[in-house]
């Protein structure tokens, strides 16, 4: 096993450690630093958020597929970023044939001025 591989394989055994992860919902990302490996779908999950974060107006799911790698399982990602975000102060939502980050419901009175 490679030095990558075997952090890898620790990443994935610490994923609950409190001391090492960032509590997000009812999961938790491990805090990662300059030279980690980490598991391929966390790396796709990440690439897929930092695409969504970035954009200026809804992406559908043909856009993201073209951005991140050919293995990566877009729409698994998706529903596992609709699941983290479901309790934070924004929400990843649906909105026609796009995906966007959208503020929670219950938060929109903070943004009313």
């Amino acid at each position: 096993m490679t030095p990558g591989q075997t952090r890898a394989t620790q990443l994935e055994n610490n994923m609950h450690d409190d001391d090492a992860d960032l509590p997000v919902g009812d999961i938790s990302i491990p805090r990662l630093t300059l030279g980690d490996a980490i598991p391929q779908e966390m790396a796709h999950l990440r690439m897929l958020e930092a695409v969504l974060f970035a954009a200026s107006e809804p992406l559908d799911e043909k856009t993201m597929i073209e951005r991140l790698p050919p293995d990566a399982n877009v729409p698994a990602r998706l529903a596992e970023l609709e699941d983290v975000y479901a309790k934070r102060g924004v929400n990843l939502v649906k909105v026609a044939n796009g995906w966007v980050f959208r503020t929670a419901p219950d938060l929109a009175h903070l943004l009313q001025r």
